[in-house]
C-alpha cells in the first residue's frame, strides 16, 4: 500500500483509549526470516537453523527481535499516514516468536497532548501470537499528528 492509498490521521481523530488498527502477521515462514537476515546482515543461528535452536532447548526456530520490531513501527505509520511521524518507538522482549506461527500487532493510544507547538501521541504497541495467544513484545509509540485546526505556537 502505498502513502496515496492512506488517509491522514490527526490529532482531533484519536482519543485515549482508542485501540489502533490491528496489522495482521500471516504465518512468518523460514524463506521471511532468512530475507530478513539478509537485508539486516544479522545471521544469528537460532533464527534459521531449526537443529541448532532445537539444542539450545528452543521448541523451534525464533523470529529476530529487529523484525518483531519492524512490524511494530509499520502498525504505527501505516495508521497515522503520510503527514504523521514517528517519533521514538521503544519495545521489549516478553517471550519468543516462532517461525512458522501467524501474529497480531496491537496497539492503544494511551496519552495525548499538545506542547511546544506540536501534536503529541503516545501508543503502547505489541507482537501477540495469534496460535498461543502470547505477547511477545511489548513497546511504546511517540507520534506527532497534523492538526484540522491552526493553533498558535
Amino acid at each position: 500500500m502505498g502513502h496515496k492509498d492512506v488517509k491522514q490521521l490527526y490529532f482531533e481523530d484519536i482519543a485515549v483509549g482508542q485501540p489502533i488498527p490491528p496489522l495482521k502477521v500471516d504465518e512468518l515462514s523460514p524463506t521471511t526470516v532468512v530475507k530478513f537476515q539478509a537485508a539486516t546482515g544479522e545471521f544469528a543461528a537460532p533464527h534459521h537453523d531449526y537443529e541448532f535452536a532445537r539444542s539450545l532447548g528452543l521448541p523451534g526456530t525464533i523470529l529476530p527481535g529487529p523484525l518483531m520490531f519492524a512490524y511494530q513501527a509499520q502498525l504505527v505509520t501505516d495508521w497515522i499516514g503520510p503527514g504523521g511521524w514517528l517519533s521514538e518507538l521503544h519495545a521489549g522482549f516478553k517471550g519468543i516468536g516462532l517461525v512458522g506461527h501467524e501474529f497480531c500487532v496491537e496497539g492503544t493510544v494511551v496519552n495525548k497532548y499538545f506542547t511546544d507547538g506540536e501534536n503529541w501521541v503516545e501508543c503502547d504497541v505489541g507482537f501477540r501470537d495469534v496460535e498461543t495467544d502470547a505477547k511477545v513484545t511489548t513497546g511504546k509509540a511517540v507520534i506527532r499528528l497534523p492538526s484540522k485546526e491552526a493553533r498558535p505556537a
